[in-house]
């Protein structure tokens, strides 16, 4: 399911830096000189290495980390003025006015603001919609209590 979400945005030859395990619902980076010491513990697992998200349901809920791991990696992103950020991360759509720039034209963007900050995914919408990127996931949805 991780490597679906990320083939919307990076090219089929991408790889982590590092070990992709999944435990349970979760999916994680881990170093692979620690992955032994992982598989040993009988316990259900809490933590290892960097969260990448998690399965829920039928979708895959992205990290954070994960956002700003793949942003190094694709092209697909669209940058927005400051103060839709922050309404972007209160989980608000953003409209036309409010991208700076975004050199895809369909389909799923990083949504990034001025710093270059991961903010979340958004969904392009056509020409005649007013608002110009739909909220998908936005990192203030951990905030917010909703994992």
């Amino acid at each position: 399911m991780i490597y679906k979400f990320i083939s919307e945005f990076c090219s089929a030859g991408f790889e982590f830096e590092g070990e992709l395990i999944k435990k349970g619902r979760n999916y994680y980076l881990i170093n692979s000189d620690i992955e032994p010491y992982i598989n040993a513990i009988k316990r259900p697992l809490f933590s290892a290495g960097i969260f990448l998200g998690r399965v829920k349901g039928k979708e895959f809920k992205p990290s954070p980390s994960l956002l700003s791991y793949i942003s190094k990696y694709t092209s697909k992103k669209a940058v927005v003025d400051d103060k839709a950020a922050w309404l972007f991360v209160c989980g608000r759509d953003l409209f036309k006015e409010s991208v700076i720039s975004c050199p895809s034209k369909v389909g799923l963007v990083l949504v990034e603001n001025l710093h270059n900050e991961t903010l979340g995914v958004g969904k392009l919408m056509g020409k005649k919609s007013r608002i110009a990127i739909k909220n998908i996931f936005d990192i203030g949805y951990y905030i917010r209590g909703s994992s």
